[in-house]
C-alpha cells in the first residue's frame, strides 16, 4: 500500500473511486481486477433476468469485462460514471446476444430441428443451458424489453437513476417515469401469473 492510500493516523485509506481505479488501470492493468470486483456481481444479475440462464449471465460478465479491459482507455469521466459506461457496454453484448438467440430461432424453423442442420455449437450451448423459469421470470418476460431493460438496470444492478438516464441516453425525469410505469406492469404481471398458479 503507498503512502497515498493510508491516511495520516497509518490506517488505511477508504477504497478508491471508480475514477481513481480507472486512472491506476492506465498504468498499471493488474489494478482492473478491483473494478472486476466491484462491478462483477452487478453486471452478472443484471443479465440474469434477461437472459434467465446462469451460464448465459457469466458469458454476458466475462465478454462485458474483456470489453471494458481492452477499452478503458476510452472511458470519459466527464460524459458519465463509470458504472453507466460499463453498463452500456453490457447493455450492447446482451443486445447482442438476444439477436444471436433470434437469429438461430429463425434459422431452426425455416431449415428443419436442431438434430438435422448444422449450427454455430457455442449458441447453441448457451441456449440448451437456459434454466427453468420461476414465476418472476415467467411475468418479467411477459413485459416489453424496454421494462425489462429498466427493471434489470434498476433493481437486479442496483444502479442510480441517473446512471440508468445515462445508459438509456434519456433524461433522469424520464427514467424515473419508465421506472415507475414498469414496476406497475410488473406487479400487475406478477398477480397474473399467481393467479394462473393457483387455478
Amino acid at each position: 500500500m503507498t503512502t497515498a492510500e493510508r491516511n495520516l493516523d497509518g490506517g488505511a485509506a477508504p477504497p478508491l473511486s471508480d475514477a481513481q481505479l480507472v486512472r491506476a488501470s492506465l498504468r498499471d492493468r493488474e489494478r482492473f481486477w478491483q473494478l472486476y470486483e466491484r462491478y462483477v456481481d452487478a453486471i452478472y444479475w443484471y443479465a440474469l433476468p434477461r437472459t434467465r440462464s446462469a451460464a448465459v449471465a457469466d458469458d454476458i460478465v466475462s465478454e462485458t469485462m474483456l470489453a471494458a479491459f481492452e477499452h478503458i482507455a476510452s472511458f470519459d469521466p466527464d460524459k458519465g460514471s463509470f458504472a453507466a459506461w460499463l453498463f452500456v457496454i453490457a447493455r450492447r453484448k446482451l443486445i447482442d446476444q438476444q439477436r444471436a438467440h433470434r437469429r438461430f430461432w429463425r434459422y431452426v424453423r425455416r431449415h428443419g430441428t436442431v438434430h438435422e442442420i448444422s449450427v454455430d455449437e457455442e449458441l447453441l450451448t448457451r441456449i440448451l443451458r437456459d434454466e427453468e423459469i420461476t414465476t418472476v421470470y415467467s411475468a418479467f418476460e411477459q413485459l416489453s424489453s424496454d421494462d425489462q431493460d429498466i427493471l434489470a438496470l434498476r433493481y437486479s444492478a442496483g444502479l442510480s437513476t441517473r446512471d440508468i438516464a445515462n445508459i438509456l441516453k434519456i433524461n433522469d425525469a424520464a427514467a424515473r417515469q419508465r421506472l415507475t410505469r414498469a414496476r406497475q406492469r410488473i406487479a400487475r404481471r406478477l398477480g397474473e401469473v399467481q393467479e394462473e398458479d393457483d387455478d
